[in-house]
């Protein structure tokens, strides 16, 4: 299901090849929520597929990790930046 500003929450992925993410924003952003405080590579594995495709310019996993960080095209960020970054628009910034 589709909003106005183009935002898909849906558990079905975008593609019936790619794996699941939890949301994907217009068709710029896929992002995957993780209840963890220490995200791997192997918890990754939904977005890397997504990225190998080449549909999304941002990858994104919320989680409960206190810092920031990249993991390969994937940015990790805390659920708490990622709601400020969220509020304030800056979504399109995360690359």
């Amino acid at each position: 299901m589709t909003n106005d500003d183009g935002v898909v929450s849906s558990g079905n992925p975008p593609d019936r090849r790619s794996s699941q993410v939890a949301f994907v924003i217009g068709d710029h952003t896929a992002i995957e929520v993780k209840a963890q405080d220490n995200v791997s590579v192997q918890d990754l594995k939904s977005l890397t597929a997504l990225n190998e495709e080449r549909r999304f310019r941002s990858m994104i996993c919320v989680c409960l990790e206190a810092r920031p960080r990249k993991v390969g095209a994937v940015a990790v960020l805390p659920y708490s930046e990622f709601l400020s970054m969220l509020w304030d628009n800056g979504l399109r910034a995360v690359h």
